[in-house]
């Protein structure tokens, strides 16, 4: 009888010790997939940045001063309309977030 009770004790403390080993493992494994998601998040933002920093050198000249032909592009016809509806949305930004868009904006149809 004494010797039961002991084994039952034992199996009791052998299965609690699993419950947390396992309790842990899901842990680890749930903070390493949180880890991961923030890494590939980090590298979608990363991506994006690189995307928007780069462009094109002759677009730019083109956009500004015209094809080498004499035309001029499209984004040359356009950037005065472009311009005309940035700011008539002017007086909608009365919030900071709403001013700071408007301000890339109007940075990227300037550039």
């Amino acid at each position: 009888s004494h010797s039961g009770d002991r084994e039952k004790i034992r199996k009791e403390r052998e299965a609690a010790q699993e419950a947390e080993l396992e309790a842990k493992k899901d842990q680890e494994e749930k903070t390493l997939s949180e880890a991961a998601k923030r890494q590939i998040e980090a590298r979608k933002r990363a991506e994006e940045k690189k995307k928007e920093e780069e462009f094109d050198e002759t677009e730019y000249f083109e956009d500004l001063f015209g094809t080498s032909d004499g035309r001029s592009s499209e984004k040359t016809d356009t950037r005065s309309a472009k311009l005309e509806q940035l700011l008539l949305e002017l007086p909608n930004c009365y919030r900071k977030d709403l001013i700071d868009n408007w301000a890339v904006e109007f940075c990227y149809v300037n550039s």
